[in-house]
């Protein structure tokens, strides 16, 4: 007899199965003997918990999942069939205590673990050990207390056929006649289509005239080459229609900017201030110190950013608010003005502070560079007040620009007037 055969004469049979399992009970098998019949289970965790701690054999004949974990008791003999499988869930463990005797070639799967116990033994049968069973299946001999391979009960589905496909005799000669799945035809083997190619024009021919139908100009035609009217001519305004019209409603491009015309428009979008009435409009032109300006010269440097330069026979009046800073508290910074040449007069006001509560002040007339005389600040870490309050007329032809100036009251100490600070003039 092939298979497995369990010892001791009164040990039970479970079977989980799928569908029937054949059971074969020999003409001696009777009540005397104590034969037990195999009990058939849907599911593994069944069949383990209806043997409990008794001896016995469960043969697994399908498909089985195992959601939990299970333990087979050392008493257990556990048979897994080519037909049986059994998958652990994630996570979960199938602890096999006794004997265990595989034929399938695949019999555990899935992201659990399987866990032999110290006692435990494993009896692989797999295909090398299963020659000479091909198309028999398991059945029960009730007699012996085990089972042996018997015929089975029906054909195998296609989804069981294992093996090589050349060892599939009638298979492999049905597939054999069939084309693969990736595969061509010459043109000859389409029927029709060689003489139907025969009778279509070439992608890329011509036509002569004499193959078109209708009326057609060839190239040898002398109206292509004749000159006619119109090859050049022009047409009157009044000819077009509407254009007189509509061109009488249009501005004249002349009038752009011009008295009596039109506002036109500056790069940014707006209508330049020197076409906009002075009414209601801010006579103030503001020129503000972009970064930072520092020195340490005593000699009155000229603040790169913040002046202006007066038109001829103008007459200007002239504010500018400072931030100034000082790199030590007891050396001032000072702020000034260098003049424009071709003034006719002018005046100048200049404050800076020397403490939280006192302030220089320097007066003096055009051309000539002063200064506040600062002799101090009250702290290095925040700005102090400078203000400048002037006034200028200029003559016919001046040069240069009103500029502003600072100098540190001792060599060699950093001063510093910040951006922000700005000047404003006005024409008056």
């Amino acid at each position: 007899m092939n298979g497995v055969k369990h010892s001791g004469s009164r040990e039970s049979i479970l079977v989980v199965a799928d569908s029937f399992f054949p059971v074969r009970i020999p003409d001696r098998a009777d009540d005397e003997k104590g034969v037990k019949l195999p009990l058939a289970y849907i599911s593994l965790a069944d069949a383990v918990t209806a043997l409990g701690s008794m001896a016995g054999t469960i043969i697994v004949d399908c498909f089985q999942s195992l959601p939990d974990d299970l333990a087979v008791t050392a008493s257990t003999h556990l048979v897994i069939t080519p037909r049986g499988h059994v998958a652990v869930a994630s996570g979960k463990t199938l602890t096999i205590n006794g004997r265990v005797t595989i034929f399938a070639l695949t019999p555990f799967a899935g992201l659990g673990s399987i866990v032999y116990g110290a006692n435990a033994t494993r009896n692989v049968m797999g295909p090398a050990n299963m020659s000479g069973m091909a198309g028999k299946a398991p059945v029960v001999n009730v007699g012996e207390d085990g089972f042996e391979w018997g015929s089975p009960g029906g054909g195998a589905a296609w989804g069981d056929i294992t093996g090589t496909l050349a060892n599939q005799v009638d298979l492999d000669a049905a597939l054999g006649g069939k084309a693969p799945v990736s595969h061509g035809h010459a043109e000859s083997e389409v029927t029709g289509l060689v003489s139907d190619l025969a009778g279509k024009a070439a992608a890329s021919h011509g036509h002569g005239p004499s193959e078109i139908t209708g009326t057609a100009v060839i190239t040898t035609d002398s109206r292509l080459s004749d000159a006619r009217t119109p090859t050049s001519h022009a047409h009157p305004e009044s000819e077009v229609t509407n254009l007189v019209t509509d061109l009488a409603a249009k501005e004249v491009a002349a009038n752009k900017g011009a008295v009596n015309g039109y506002a036109s428009l500056g790069a940014d979008g707006k209508v330049p201030a020197a076409q906009l009435p002075a009414s209601g409009s801010d006579p103030w032109t503001f020129v503000k110190l972009a970064s930072d300006f520092t020195t340490s010269l005593i000699t009155n440097e000229v603040v790169t950013g913040l002046a202006f330069t007066p038109g001829a026979n103008k007459t200007y009046l002239i504010i500018g608010k400072f931030l100034l800073r000082t790199a030590t508290a007891t050396v001032g910074p000072r702020t000034g003005v260098a003049w424009p040449s071709g003034l006719t007069d002018g005046v100048a006001r200049m404050e800076g502070s020397n403490s939280l509560t006192t302030a220089a002040i320097r007066t003096w007339g055009a051309k000539t560079t002063q200064n506040t005389g600062s002799t101090g600040v009250a702290t290095t870490a925040d700005s102090h007040y400078g203000e400048l309050e002037g006034h200028i007329i200029v003559g016919a032809s001046p040069s240069g620009a009103f500029q502003i100036t600072l100098a540190s009251e001792t060599a060699g100490t950093v001063v510093t007037m910040k951006a922000g600070s700005f000047i404003a003039y006005r024409e008056i």
